[in-house]
């Protein structure tokens, strides 16, 4: 009767589709059979790997632009537990230290409310019982990667990020979290500047990877 009451009142829907969905459920059956089997995967400009569970694209991406957009952080739960897949399938014998997000303007998180990177990073850090932290800091103002093309986007991360916590990185294994991974620029300014600052090693996973894919 309690779940009755509380889906009436708090209905869910899918993220990916939008149908109503059972309050124990985080997307409904159809879609979940439609979910790749495997992870995808992307080699940074730098060097690093990006895992993620899906394209870019259709459900997914109507679902990700929910989450950052519309405030549907209910989203996170799902796309949360698919990255943690990706990462099972891709990273399972690595020892993570941190799990840490790519940052936002502190300008954007006040008028949204929250980062989704950092909503994405939770929901990893309570699957894979590893300590979130704020390791970086975006420290400039400046146009958003996706308004650019991909020559003015790979100029426009170059000293956009700070380091926080120097201290916690020194021989750390970090994974660092987003929720679309396209030119890979931006991830990859914040794996080179998380290893200068004392990171051992920096792996990634975002939500989707948009375009090309290996």
């Amino acid at each position: 009767m309690l779940e009755t009451l509380l889906a009436v009142f708090f209905p869910h829907f899918c993220p990916y589709c939008r149908r109503l969905i059972g309050i124990r459920q985080t997307e409904c059956d159809e879609c979940r059979s439609g979910f790749a089997k495997s992870a995808y995967h992307r080699n940074l400009p730098t060097g690093e790997m990006c895992v993620a569970p899906f394209v870019y694209e259709c459900g997914v991406r109507d679902a990700i632009l929910d989450l950052k957009f519309k405030s549907m952080r209910f989203n996170a739960k799902s796309i949360g537990k698919y990255m943690f897949s990706a990462v099972r399938e891709c990273y399972g014998e690595e020892t993570f230290t941190y799990i840490t997000a790519v940052p936002m303007r502190k300008k954007v998180i006040r008028e949204r409310g929250y980062n989704q990177a950092e909503l994405l990073s939770k929901e990893l850090s309570n699957l894979m019982e590893v300590p979130y932290e704020k390791l970086l800091a975006k420290c400039l103002d400046r146009p958003p990667q996706h308004s650019l093309d991909k020559e003015d986007r790979k100029k426009n991360v170059e000293g956009l990020f700070a380091p926080l916590q120097e201290e916690k990185l020194q021989g750390s294994t970090v994974l660092l979290v987003d929720d679309i991974c396209t030119t890979g620029y931006t991830l990859g300014e914040c794996c080179r500047l998380l290893k200068k600052s004392g990171a051992e090693k920096v792996l990634c996973v975002t939500a989707s990877i948009s375009g090309n894919f290996a």
